[in-house]
């Protein structure tokens, strides 16, 4: 059976969040702390220890959004802290120029995107296994 990405974005919240729950656990993090969440963002603090490489992440997934706006970039950017080595949006949305623009400017802890096409391939990879 082919799951496709499409259905997740159709099912009741609950679903949703397992799914990436699920998701974010298979990305390789050595530690997963789920923080608040709402309807429509769901907030996770993830850590890679590597014993030398020691890296905190802080990783916020969008829901049911049409795009992903500079205002979206400057929400993540008001939740980061000290201790946040680096940024990670997961979505299925689209993302706006200034979206992107604003998140490799410069002096400021780089946020980088997981989108439909790159969760679909680590899904049907995931199912090949």
């Amino acid at each position: 059976m082919r799951f496709r990405l499409n259905q997740i974005d159709d099912n009741k919240f609950s679903k949703q969040e397992r799914f990436y729950d699920e998701f974010i656990n298979s990305l390789g993090f050595t530690l997963v702390r789920k923080k608040e969440c709402d309807n429509k963002i769901l907030k996770y603090f993830c850590t890679v220890d590597l014993g030398i490489v020691f890296q905190q992440f802080l990783v916020l997934v969008f829901i049911n959004k049409k795009s992903i706006e500079l205002d979206d970039i400057l929400f993540m950017r008001s939740h980061i802290n000290k201790f946040i080595d680096k940024g990670l949006i997961i979505t299925t949305s689209k993302i706006s120029r200034s979206a992107k623009n604003e998140s490799r400017k410069k002096n400021n802890i780089p946020i980088d995107f997981i989108k439909k096409g790159e969760i679909q391939r680590r899904l049907i990879n995931k199912q090949k296994k």
